[in-house]
């Protein structure tokens, strides 16, 4: 695979799953229109061999910029978890959203969720340049953080 399809996400061996979405700009709103549409083959991140999967997305400022922290997910230790959870405790960085974020509802026991969400980010055109979409992909779980997959 060349270095253009992995930059553009299009290397599909990553064995974490794909996520589908479309991008847009509304000059009438001033927003960039971020479409959540669905996602496929995630990983099995709960003992049923399934995950709750949600989306949470933030427009921050560009991450080779300075005001961007980086940060690691948190993962819990536990003797009897998965193997897609001890796979995901080398997780990569992700970068730290400073603006506004946005949360996809919970798709429920599912590898392969439908979300069909639009989210407005207000910016003008001419500073999207300037920022940085970032996506994260999560495992809904109750009493203890949520997976990142």
């Amino acid at each position: 695979m060349d270095q253009e399809a992995k930059v553009w996400g299009e290397d599909m061996n990553n064995g974490r799953g794909v996520i589908n979405l479309t991008l847009s700009y509304s000059t009438r709103r001033r927003a960039l229109l971020v479409t959540i549409n669905r996602a496929h083959d995630l990983l099995p991140m709960d003992s049923n061999g399934l995950s709750d999967p949600f989306v949470k997305l933030c427009l921050t400022k560009d991450p080779r910029g300075d005001e961007m922290t980086m940060k690691r997910p948190q993962v819990i230790q536990n003797s009897r978890e998965s193997p897609a959870r001890r796979h995901s405790k080398k997780g990569p960085i992700i970068p730290k959203c400073t603006g506004v974020t946005h949360t996809t509802a919970v798709k429920w026991k599912t590898l392969n969720p439908e979300w069909s969400e639009e989210f407005a980010f207000e910016t003008r055109l001419t500073d999207l340049t300037a920022n940085a979409l970032v996506l994260t992909v999560w495992d809904k779980d109750f009493g203890k953080s949520n997976d990142y997959l």
